[in-house]
């Protein structure tokens, strides 16, 4: 088990950490979910989650750096979890048991529809791999429903002694349609 500690951490480290709790995480899906994982640590604390860009592609928000990486020396397989920070933990939960079920398509779909992506390419007209800036999507995790600050407020009260266990997608989805 590693220790946690308080160092930022980059791209890199996220995504193993998504990989050693999702073996089958499309790159699609991959790059969708850092989004989401910036756009939240950006609204709950203020401060991005990575030092990477985020750029517009064609097929959504994408760690371009990350991108290129992997495609010339291949794809990480992590062993064992990192132990990120607390606050970097949190919100990874939070990202994962909201979209986790959806495939990648579908995170394409919600951010080419929406937000920080639809905005900096005015509608999907101009993709010219721009940077999508970190208070636009500060921005637009705030935006986000209400329903779903309890789970903010939930985590920051979770002990820390205690193992995650994932909800089932029925937990999930009975505690949205409440």
């Amino acid at each position: 088990m590693s220790i946690r500690s308080n160092a930022a951490s980059n791209a890199s480290e996220i995504t193993s950490e998504l990989r050693f709790r999702n073996r089958k995480l499309s790159k699609v899906k991959l790059h969708k979910l850092l989004f989401f994982i910036q756009a939240e640590h950006l609204a709950w604390y203020g401060t991005p989650a990575f030092p990477e860009n985020i750029q517009a592609w064609k097929n959504g928000p994408v760690v371009a750096r990350l991108w290129h990486e992997e495609k010339d020396s291949g794809r990480c397989e992590p062993e064992e979890a990192l132990g990120l920070p607390d606050t970097l933990d949190d919100v990874i939960t939070f990202v994962l048991a909201r979209f986790r079920g959806m495939p990648g398509r579908d995170l394409v779909e919600i951010t080419h529809n929406e937000g920080p992506w639809f905005e900096v390419t005015a509608g999907g007209t101009e993709i010219h791999n721009q940077n999508i800036p970190h208070d636009a999507m500060r921005q637009y995790a705030q935006r986000l429903p209400a329903e779903l600050e309890a789970i903010r407020e939930a985590l920051k009260d979770t002990p820390r002694n205690r193992p995650f266990i994932a909800d089932t997608r029925e937990d999930l989805d009975s505690f949205f349609a409440a």
